[in-house]
């Protein structure tokens, strides 16, 4: 599975990155939303990973991406942030997402989190 991960945190980055790559999982990243979309242009991601509190727009700007690349490429997105709790997920969903993974990451279970709301996605378009 292809994956792009948005995040400006460059050693959330890394660490998101390495963790999907030893699982197999073919990961590009940008650190901004706008070169995200650029690679979700050229690249076709399967899904993309985005850390939804940015330090480079203004919070409803960054939304105002993120749901463009959903709807305008039928893409999945898995929000993750910083201070925010994993039961509530309302603020991603009205995004499109299709789950939310809360920070700090947990290592031993990211990947394995982030296949299983994959997975689940699937199952619900009935694949």
């Amino acid at each position: 599975m292809k994956v792009l991960i948005v995040d400006e945190n460059p050693a959330d980055l890394l660490m998101q990155t390495d963790l999907l790559a030893l699982k197999g999982f073919t990961v590009m990243h940008a650190r901004s939303a706008v070169d995200g979309m650029k690679y979700i242009t050229t690249e076709n991601p399967d899904l993309v990973i985005a850390d939804v509190m940015p330090y480079d727009t203004t919070y409803e700007d960054r939304n105002a991406i993120l749901r463009a690349m959903v709807t305008i490429y039928d893409l999945p997105m898995i929000a993750v942030s910083y201070g925010v709790k994993p039961n509530r997920t309302s603020g991603t969903q009205r995004l499109g997402c299709i789950g939310l993974i809360a920070k700090p990451i947990n290592t031993r279970t990211y990947a394995d989190d982030v296949l299983k709301l994959w997975e689940s996605r699937i199952a619900a378009q009935g694949g």
